[in-house]
């Protein structure tokens, strides 16, 4: 009588494919190599710090001087003095006066302006 192959067909040393062992030697063996070649070792740890300070530079992330349009339906006392606060921050420069919201809407859609103030 044969016996039966099992269900489960592993291929050889599969146990050994990620040892831990093995992987440190590896990279016992990859420090060796970056200790004796200086400039790949240099590159390894100069371009990341090249690379973020060009990026923390070339980037700016400071919002200024966006174009607004506002809708005051309110026509309180506050709402001057939200638009000024508004002005005064420096992030939009409120320009354009509508009297309906689909006005704004429209502007926004075209590009006219960035930003729409509604006051309800």
């Amino acid at each position: 009588m044969a016996t039966r192959p099992s269900a489960k067909v592993n291929p050889p040393g599969w146990k050994t494919m990620i040892a831990p062992r093995r992987v440190l030697a590896v990279a016992y063996k990859e420090f060796l190599h970056l200790r004796r070649d200086r400039l790949t070792a240099g590159m390894i740890a100069g371009i990341p710090l090249v690379m973020t300070l060009l990026f923390g530079f070339a980037f700016n992330q400071d919002v200024r001087h966006l174009r607004a349009g506002y809708v005051d339906l309110a026509n309180s006392q506050a709402s001057p003095a939200l638009l000024a606060d508004a002005n005064a921050s420096q992030v939009v420069s409120v320009l354009i006066s509508t009297a309906w919201l689909a006005q704004l809407d429209v502007m926004l859609r075209r590009g006219e302006i960035s930003v729409g103030i509604y006051i309800p």
